[in-house]
């Protein structure tokens, strides 16, 4: 089971944002972060995705993409992650 609340602690993403970047309400991921039930196999390729980015040591790259996150999407994030080499 993904532990998604760890994730998201490592990267500083709050309930809130992180229901902002999947499109769901703050209540499921709290349900997430609870392990009351898990993201569908679409959330959860985008948590392989945060679990990356949250592995990496450069500070500096993680808060970049956080904020590119919160700006852009997370697909957006995905695509520009692949084409820079960054996952």
């Amino acid at each position: 089971m993904t532990d998604t609340k760890i994730i998201r602690q490592k990267l500083h993403l709050t309930q809130v944002e992180v229901a902002k970047l999947f499109g769901v309400h703050w209540s499921t991921v709290s349900r997430w972060d609870r392990k009351l039930v898990q993201p569908n196999l679409h959330q959860l390729s985008f948590w392989t995705v945060l679990v990356n980015l949250s592995e990496k040591k450069d500070k500096k790259v993680v808060s970049s993409i956080k904020s590119m996150m919160l700006t852009t999407g997370i697909n957006e994030t995905l695509a520009y992650c692949y084409r820079a080499g960054l996952l």
